[in-house]
């Protein structure tokens, strides 16, 4: 092998294997639909949640008339060579690269010019802002567990006038509700290896909360607006 990217690849795993259907997909594009497709895929690559990701994949096979698993497919392509683009001991050529490829078999010869303007593509119109987030990702998550995506479901809760007790015959007893109080159950999904949350509150409890959050936010804003203050003055 000519790339350290592609020295230790092995077609035949898992991996391998999966890298082999995304490129497959990926240069089964038009060149012309993946010149107007690449420049788009930042929301895709860099999504703040599974469901922007999902959102945005469908809104560029709307757009581009291409199938949402071929712009996966292409996507994943992406960021496993913006990947090696960001390594700096990567020193890798996209020749080597294509080279590589066709020895392996997971690329015919006559496709090497196509996957070297994809890669190209890549670098000219991704790698920077790829390399924005990644730091930014870096930046963000610190030592803390990252927020992945979260949910919240509404249901009401009856209480009744006598709650049930042992040794007092359920057949026996007639039950009352004497009210309803809703309750919002909350799931959010964490990047650690035990991902999910779960609590209930009620609705002003979580308005609490909520509150909180807005105010945090606001505080974020101001800090983001007081920096760019003093760099446009620095500059």
């Amino acid at each position: 092998m000519r790339s350290k990217l592609f020295a230790l690849f092995v077609p035949t795993n898992t991996v391998g294997k999966a890298f082999a259907r995304d490129l497959k997909g990926a240069l089964e594009i038009s060149a012309e639909k993946r010149s107007s497709i690449i420049p788009k895929l930042m929301p895709v690559l860099f999504p703040n949640t599974p469901d922007e990701m999902d959102h945005a994949a469908q809104t560029l096979s709307n757009e581009s008339g291409v199938a949402k698993d071929e712009i996966e497919s292409l996507s994943r392509v992406a960021k496993v060579l913006l990947s090696a683009m960001n390594t700096p001991e990567m020193t890798d050529s996209i020749e080597d690269w294509a080279a590589d490829l066709v020895e392996l078999g997971l690329i015919p010869a006559d496709f090497s010019e196509s996957f070297r303007q994809l890669a190209s593509e890549v670098r000219r119109t991704l790698l920077a802002d790829a390399f924005t987030a990644t730091a930014r990702s870096a930046a963000a998550s610190g030592v803390l567990p990252t927020l992945r995506g979260f949910g919240a479901t509404v249901e009401l809760r009856g209480i009744f006038a006598e709650p049930l007790r042992a040794g007092v015959g359920v057949s026996q007893s007639t039950p009352e509700v004497t009210d309803l109080v809703p309750m919002i159950s909350v799931g959010i999904t964490l990047d650690t290896d035990s991902p999910s949350l779960y609590f209930q509150a009620t609705p002003t409890e979580l308005g609490l909360l909520v509150d909180a959050l807005a105010g945090a936010i606001s505080q974020a804003d101001e800090l983001q607006r007081r920096v760019h203050i003093e760099q446009s003055h620095r500059s």
